[in-house]
């Protein structure tokens, strides 16, 4: 298991992730099924290449630069701004001026 480090001690340059930028990642990968080649073992997950093509930020790479692992955090993080993005659009809509109407 692996922690990336998120104390803002050591960051720098923070800015929001931006709704093109979440929906980029969150609606351009491509979740797939597979069986790995070693043991045949089934899994779902996303291709390093696939997501690479999406948003370098994605992808831990080889030492060859080789796009090599996803970042689950990263998707974690645009997935969560989906989300929020995606709350206030049905808050606006519950609240708005066609409040009356029952969703």
């Amino acid at each position: 298991m692996t922690c990336t480090v998120s104390s803002v001690r050591f960051k720098k340059d923070i800015a929001p992730l931006t709704k093109q930028e979440a929906d980029r990642i969150v609606f351009g990968l491509r979740p797939v099924s597979f069986a790995m080649r070693d043991g045949g073992r089934r899994s779902v997950h996303v291709i390093a290449e696939q997501a690479d093509s999406v948003d370098t930020r994605l992808v831990f790479y080889d030492a060859q630069g080789r796009p090599n692992s996803v970042d689950d955090a990263v998707i974690v993080t645009a997935l969560l701004a989906v989300v929020q993005d995606q709350q206030r659009a049905i808050d606006s809509l519950r609240h708005g001026p066609t409040s009356a109407i029952a969703l």
